[in-house]
C-alpha cells in the first residue's frame, strides 16, 4: 500500500509545461492500492506524506514508494520525517529522488534539488542480463549483471517495500556488492533497494514491458 495523502489528474497540471508543481489537491484515500491503479485511474502527480516514518520499516517502505512512483512515471512530492538525515547520513544515496519538501534545513534542500534529475538511478532488464545505470555521481556508473544470484535478487528486491536478510532469496556475501556500491540502503535490520526499474521512457509512447 502506498501511503499518499493526495493526488491530482493530468489536466490539473499547467498547460504551458513551466510548473510540474502540484496545484491544490484532491483529497483521495489514504491508502492508494497501488502504482498500477493510480495511473489507471488518471493520477500523474503524487503527494506523499512520509513525516510520521521516523521508524526504519516505514522509513524503507516511503522510500520504495517514492521509487515506485517515479518509475512508474508520476511527478512526486514528498514530506520527509525529521529524522531523515540521523537515519541517512549520507543523503546523496538519496539524490534520484527528488528533494523533499520538508524535513532537510535549507542548505540540504537547495543542493539536493540541484543535484537532482530524473533517471539518475534505473536499472531494466534484457534478456539474460539486467543493466543498472547510477548517475548519482559525476563520472557515472553503469553495472552489467549475468549471474542468475544477482538477476534474481535485484528482480526480488525491487518487487518490494522492505525486507530483512532473513529472506531466502537474499543469498548472503554475494548480495553485499550492491550495499557496497550504494544500491542498497540498510536501516538497523530493514533493508531497500533504491534502484526504479525502467517501465516508462520520458516519451510516453515509449514502454517498457511490466
Amino acid at each position: 500500500m502506498i501511503s499518499a495523502t493526495y493526488a491530482v489528474r493530468p489536466e490539473q497540471l499547467t498547460a504551458d509545461g513551466q510548473d510540474l508543481g502540484l496545484p491544490p489537491p484532491n483529497t483521495v484515500p489514504q491508502d492508494v492500492p497501488d502504482v498500477a491503479a493510480l495511473w489507471k485511474a488518471g493520477y500523474r502527480a503524487v503527494f506523499v506524506d512520509g513525516r510520521d516514518g521516523a521508524a526504519a520499516a516505514d522509513l524503507c517502505r516511503l522510500l520504495a514508494s517514492l521509487r515506485d512512483l517515479e518509475s512508474a512515471g508520476f511527478r512526486i512530492r514528498w514530506a520527509a520525517p525529521a529524522t531523515l538525515l540521523d537515519r541517512v547520513p549520507d543523503w546523496t544515496l538519496l539524490t534520484h529522488l527528488p528533494a523533499p519538501d520538508s524535513g532537510l534545513d535549507a542548505g540540504t534542500q537547495a543542493e539536493w534539488r540541484a543535484m537532482y534529475r530524473f533517471g539518475r538511478l534505473r536499472w531494466f532488464k534484457g534478456p539474460g542480463f539486467i543493466k543498472i545505470h547510477d548517475q548519482r555521481c559525476d563520472a557515472g556508473v553503469v553495472l552489467t549483471l549475468t549471474d542468475h544470484v544477482h538477476l534474481d535478487f535485484v528482480e526480488r528486491a525491487s518487487g518490494s517495500g522492505v525486507f530483512r536478510p532473513d529472506v531466502a532469496w537474499y543469498a548472503g556475501e554475494e548480495i553485499e556488492v550492491f550495499h557496497d556500491a550504494g544500491l542498497m540502503l540498510r536501516l538497523d535490520d530493514d533493508h531497500v533497494w533504491l534502484a526504479g526499474r525502467v517501465r516508462r521512457w520520458s516519451n510516453p509512447s515509449q514502454l517498457m514491458a511490466p
